[in-house]
């Protein structure tokens, strides 16, 4: 069985994978910009290069390792590599501990490109896993990530409730990790209200996605939904 020492590292490492680390680790506020700015950049070498700290100081790393990885794959719209990185994770005491993690990881691969009711059945489970102990604006912030997961399962399986939209943007501002996934669903979220303009800027500035990416077909397909005339259905 795990100690109690290494379920407080895997704990942590929820967080790191929530996208949190980056604005609770690094104590230098321009450290902290530069990083942000890298993790909404979309250029996943740098990010993963980013990550390499952290990567090098995990418990269980053989398990950890590729489950981080395959989380920033997974943000990015990678969705085979980060299939592919996850089957590598080592199965054991660590897997099966990291169940926040993985649900985090599945959640968005089947949402961009497999079984949309199940990243949905993921997302829901994820919100109702127990919070990080501590309280206060640390938990805040996790409920509002966990409840922005689910929003954009719903996004993906064209089931958006009111007030999706924004709290996917919302979660875009405030975790650079899932930032433009965010954005993604943000951006179908404003279609289905019939929401163009705003779905429009959710999409300005994206960067130039790689061909492996299933963020490079969304661009595309959303953008020209959301660029039709008025009118139009």
């Amino acid at each position: 069985m795990l100690s109690w020492g290494v379920m407080q590292q895997l704990a942590a490492l929820a967080l790191v994978l929530l996208g949190l680390f980056t604005l609770s680790q690094i104590p230098a506020a321009v450290q902290r910009l530069r990083l942000r700015r890298v993790l909404r950049s979309g250029d996943l070498g740098a990010i993963l290069q980013a990550y390499s700290p952290t990567l090098t100081r995990l418990p269980h790393p053989q398990t950890l390792g590729p489950l981080m990885v395959a989380a920033a794959l997974a943000a990015h719209g990678m969705v085979d590599r980060a299939r592919r990185t996850l089957n590598r994770a080592e199965r054991g005491e660590a897997w099966e501990a990291a169940l926040e993690h993985r649900w985090f990881v599945e959640t968005l691969l089947e949402a961009f490109d497999g079984d949309r009711a199940l990243a949905l059945e993921r997302a829901e489970s994820l919100e109702k896993l127990p919070l990080p102990p501590g309280g206060g604006a640390l938990v805040r912030r996790v409920v509002a990530l966990r409840a922005a997961l689910t929003a954009l399962a719903r996004a993906f399986a064209r089931r958006s409730r009111p007030g999706d939209a924004e709290a996917l943007e919302a979660a875009a501002d405030s975790s650079p990790l899932v930032h433009w996934a965010m954005r993604y669903g943000a951006a179908v979220a404003y279609l289905e209200r019939g929401e163009r303009q705003r779905a429009q800027l959710m999409l300005a500035d994206a960067p130039q996605w790689p061909r492996d990416s299933a963020f490079r077909h969304f661009q595309e397909e959303l953008w020209g939904l959301a660029a039709r005339p008025s009118g139009t259905p």
